[in-house]
């Protein structure tokens, strides 16, 4: 069996060797052909950020008119039920305030993010038909903020109002025919209402009750569907009853009823007249106000395709008719992202050549390294495309991690070419030295590549947080290290042939190994030394782990820096007229010049009903920490505001920015819940490890006023039977004498614009209206004459999760503090609070899973790397010394992240993955010249130290090349910096001190064996074996 499977070896060698000696031209048309393929295909590939996450989490915002917490009993808790019904969903959340409800659907992950919104879409529809029509549509949407394309337009020749009108007619209808566009949008500038305004005292005259009127206008403006009409010419036709009214003129004469054969007409007791309405938001680009458009893409789409149509379109826009200030462009992002990166990739081959070239002092070797490093890149695109990866960040950064690696196999080619050609003096035929060459390096290859390939293996079964985000870039560096394995046997000994370099007089670089064997000879002299000095390292290098782990900040992923701060201002009163909202705005925004304008581009200002958005565009990203704790420093109560501040990142990884604590407080009592809320909130924000605080609900009160009925009047006024019906009555003409409400939308010639009905003019002060006169069951008074009105204060939000009314407290805190930190901040909060008040959770348990889980991926990779390594050396006790360097890499790695302040992330976790691999193959190398060269009566000492001198090049070589790959990413530049340096100084520090200790200590561990039986030694196969077993 043994001597069948040599035979076997020794025929896939010559055929092999065959094929590359007699077909060379065609495996480098063939490869280059690839390469072309592969060039052309990179121009269809999706570009972004980062690859698609599948776990979408879907906004629905609904209106409605009665008061909050009514709405989430009658109807909130049906629809957040009906939410939970759909497949896939984990849980919904929801924010009540007045008017307004916030539903939040979030997925389970690879869930689709298509069907996920058509699901939601349909229950929203349910519940929307079962609400009054004049209120606005249900919006659903994905959410995603950071993804948006967002510009500003400003006009010298247009007002607001006809340049958002231009915008919502010319430009939006292009921005939704983008491919990929999920939604667009345009800010509305002060626009026009129609107004039915009621004159109280004509209502009496007349004997017209509110009720009148709108059951008049109800009716008037509904289109009446009759049916279908069957024809036998034409099928069935749709009759409809037109009733609706298309212009002020038409409401105006409308008739309520007749008076003596006279018709009582609308106008005869209202004034029904198109007048301004202020807009809920808008937007100031510095002190000039701007209208505001922005598109969010789809899950999926095409980011830098969708950006740079958005921008295009928009630009061609602002040529005729307005200029364009860009607000938040992520193709400019994306392309500087990319182009650092490319430039990093471009900059490792480059120090890789000029390694090789430095070692081999040959420019033939340095052409054949140039040549094979984008050829494996290129080539691998193809299977990009056929895995379904696209180009981002991750994909990339996998390409520029692998530069090293793919040249790892070459130099191993080119050493062995050039040393049999340098041994054989130029006396070996090309076969000869392909086949030579093929036997001598094929299985340390072939096994150092799938021990680099098999690191990826277990990352298919982690959690889907690590599986999503790793993928791509799994994907890609397994494809780029099978092209490079094809290209150093076939591509590379090709090359060769067609090029025949001259042999070298001698081999620069090469090392001598009388320093190795003295220094092994020094070891064995000591009986315990050999056991006792890798006992040592490696108990250094475990205690080192063990030591600094814990005092590396924890991340999901690495992402970029943010490059812009908001500002959000939160208002204590609501209701605020613009001019009140600019009041607080603007020495807000002074003080912020102040503390920061050499820092800041633009501020970007985004005034809304109740609060405000202050967008700090930075100049450089590295200010953003000082930035921040100078805002800090403002007093938020001269402001009469409550202020905190927030990164923003332009087109960041859609994964939720995980606090460092969250706190439900579960007491039976709402009103309990939210005292010791606030009390939580006072005692976080004081501390100095904490950066940002977020409870749910928000503790802020609105004004209100109670209306209290007068019993005993009304109760005078009325009979027994007409007593609810006028009550009702009573209530809805108090609701349209406090302010108009919304009746109905109209679309005239001049545009679609909304019906408002109020009773009088709309009040300044609230208790004005109990001077509004009003008829009650034919008796003439006056508001105040039959209710009173009392000022109170109620809560501004409402706050639910899977149905259940929650209160929670999210903290976040400072780069640096420890988990110990966190738990003194609170255990003070259960001493102040009581230790029952609240519930502690941890909301980073998905982070945490993905952490454990890459973690568990590493020890099935250490366990995949050994059955390989089994494999190849046959014996488990050499085995398990080849895995022994795997701890000099990850000791590298942990040091070199403490060291340069770096972060535990996904991206740092997996660098220690690939050290798994790229660690083994300096011991691989070492250990398979060894065994080849070992025999019973060789001296052990000068077999070790033989092997070292003949691997010593190519080891070096290697390593410096690949560590040159990842220094660009290791030193970071450019916007996406951050993403990849964790990756890069993770494999870059590891890869340096693994290959250090590695020539160290692991000869002093082969001298722990005793040379193999020689039935069992793989000797070298001579060339004319090889000549002969084919005849």
């Amino acid at each position: 069996m043994l001597a069948l499977k040599q035979r076997f070896k020794s025929q896939s060698i010559v055929v092999m060797g065959s094929l590359i000696t007699t077909r060379p031209v065609f495996i480098i048309y063939l490869f280059l052909l690839l390469a072309v393929m592969g060039t052309g295909i990179a121009t269809q590939l999706p570009i972004s950020i980062y690859p698609p996450i599948d776990k979408p989490t879907i906004r629905v915002t609904q209106n409605f008119s009665q008061d909050s917490h009514d709405f989430y009993i009658n109807y909130g808790q049906k629809i957040e039920r009906s939410f939970r019904t759909i497949e896939n969903v984990e849980d919904v959340e929801a924010t009540y305030t007045r008017g307004k409800a916030v539903f939040f659907v979030n997925f389970s992950w690879n869930a689709n993010s298509q069907s996920a919104k058509r699901d939601v879409e349909t229950i929203a529809s349910f519940y929307q038909a079962q609400l009054p029509k004049y209120l606005p549509a249900t919006r659903v949407d994905f959410f995603d903020p950071a993804s948006e394309n967002y510009v500003a337009f400003k006009s010298t020749q247009l007002d607001t109002a006809a340049l958002s009108s231009l915008i919502k007619n010319a430009l939006i209808p292009k921005l939704e025919g983008i491919e990929g566009v999920g939604a667009a949008w345009v800010s509305d500038a002060s626009s026009q209402q129609v107004l039915i305004k009621l004159k109280p005292y004509a209502m009496m005259k007349y004997g017209v009750s509110l009720a009148t009127v709108i059951n008049t206008l109800t009716f008037n403006e509904v289109d009446i569907d009759l049916g279908r009409l069957k024809s036998e010419d034409t099928g069935d036709i749709g009759i409809n009853f037109k009733l609706g009214y298309t212009s002020v003129a038409e409401i105006s004469a409308i008739e309520l009823k007749s008076i003596a054969g006279n018709k009582l007409l609308i106008k005869d007791i209202a004034d029904v007249r198109l007048e301004k309405k202020d807009a809920d938001r808008f937007f100031y680009f510095n002190d000039e106000e701007v209208i505001a458009v922005a598109i969010w893409p789809e899950p999926g789409a095409n980011m830098y395709e969708v950006s740079r149509q958005f921008i295009e379109l928009t630009q061609s826009f602002s040529r005729e008719s307005s200029d364009i200030l860009v607000i938040n462009n992520p193709k400019q992002f994306i392309e500087e992202a990319i182009i650092n990166i490319l430039l990093a990739i471009a900059l490792g081959m480059a120090i890789a050549a000029v390694v090789v070239l430095c070692f081999y002092r040959k420019l033939s070797s340095v052409l054949f390294i140039c040549i094979s490093m984008p050829l494996c890149l290129v080539i691998s695109i193809l299977v990009m495309r056929v895995l379904g990866v696209g180009i981002n960040l991750l994909s990339l950064g996998a390409m520029s991690i692998s530069i090293g690696m793919v040249v790892d196999s070459s130099i191993l080619v080119i050493d062995s070419l050039v040393y049999q050609q340098q041994q054989n003096k130029g006396k070996i035929d090309l076969l000869r030295l392909i086949q030579s060459m093929t036997n001598e390096i094929r299985p340390s290859i072939i096994t150092s590549t799938l021990t680099s390939i098999v690191v990826f293996l277990p990352l298919a079964f982690t959690e889907p947080l690590t599986a999503t985000l790793l993928k791509d870039l799994a994907l890609v560096t397994v494809s780029i290290l099978v092209t490079s394995l094809f290209v150093s046997l076939f591509f590379i000994p090709a090359l060769f042939l067609v090029l025949k370099p001259q042999a070298q007089s001698k081999l620069s670089g090469q090392s001598n190994n009388g320093i190795s064997v003295y220094f092994l000879r020094l070891i064995n002299v000591i009986p315990t030394a050999k056991w006792v000095f890798p006992f040592v390292i490696l108990s250094a290098c475990i205690y080192t782990v063990v030591e600094l782990i814990p005092k590396i900040d924890l991340e999901v992923v690495a992402q970029p820096k943010a490059q812009i701060i908001d500002v959000h201002v939160l208002f204590n009163a609501t209701g605020l007229a613009p001019d009140r909202k600019m009041a607080i705005i603007r020495p807000l925004r002074q003080e912020i010049e102040q503390l920061a304008a050499d820092k800041l581009k633009f501020i970007y200002i985004d005034v809304r009903k109740n609060d405000a958005y202050l967008s700090l565009h930075v100049k450089n990203y590295d200010d953003n920490a000082q930035l921040l704790k100078a805002l800090s420093s403002i007093d938020e109560k001269l402001f009469n505001a409550e202020l905190s501040y927030e990164p923003w990142i332009t087109s960041s990884l859609k994964i939720k920015d995980y606090p460092a604590r969250e706190l439900l407080f579960t007491s039976a009592s709402d009103s309990q819940n939210r005292t010791l809320l606030i009390r939580a909130k006072a005692i976080v924000k004081a501390s100095q490890n904490i950066n940002r605080v977020k409870i749910k609900p928000s503790d802020r009160q609105v004004d209100e006023v109670n209306l209290n009925l007068k019993s005993t009047t009304v109760d005078s006024l009325l009979d027994d039977r007409g007593f609810a019906r006028e009550l009702d009555q009573l209530t809805l003409y108090v609701k349209h004498a406090v302010a108009p409400q919304k009746l109905t939308d109209i679309t005239t010639e001049q545009g679609d614009f909304p019906v408002y009905l109020s009773v009088s003019e709309q009040s300044t002060k609230a208790f004005d209206i109990l001077d509004t006169p009003y008829e009650i069951n034919g008796h003439k008074a006056f508001i105040g004459d039959l209710v009173t009105l009392s000022a109170t204060r109620s809560w501004r939000e409402f706050y639910s999760v899977n149905t259940r009314p929650t209160f929670s407290l999210q903290l976040w805190s400072n780069p640096g503090v420890t988990e110990a930190q966190i738990d003194q901040l609170v255990a003070l909060l259960r001493a102040e609070l009581g230790d029952n008040s609240f519930a502690e959770t941890n909301p980073s348990t998905e982070m945490v899973k993905g952490l454990e889980s890459i973690v568990t991926a590493f020890i099935f990779s250490i366990v995949s790397v050994f059955l390989v390594v089994l494999y190849h050396f046959k014996t488990v006790a050499r085995s398990l010394a080849v895995m022994s360097v795997v701890l000099f890499g990850i000791t590298g790695s942990v040091v070199s992240l403490y060291v340069f302040e770096s972060t535990l992330s996904l991206n740092s976790m997996l660098g220690m993955l690939i050290l798994v691999g790229l660690s083994v193959n300096n011991s691989i190398l070492i250990l398979d010249f060894y065994q080849k060269n070992q025999a019973p009566g060789k001296n052990s000492i000068n077999v070790i130290g033989q092997s070292i001198s003949r691997r010593f090049r190519s080891l070096l070589v290697t390593n410096l090349t690949t560590f040159a790959g990842m220094l660009p990413l290791a030193v970071g530049f450019g916007p996406g910096q951050d993403i990849l340096k964790p990756l890069g100084i993770s494999v870059s520090g590891g890869l340096l001190i693994a290959t250090g200790l590695t020539i160290i200590v692991f000869p002093v561990i082969l001298l722990w064996f005793k040379p193999l039986h020689s039935a069992k030694i793989s000797t070298p196969i001579s060339p004319s074996a090889l000549i002969g077993s084919t005849r």
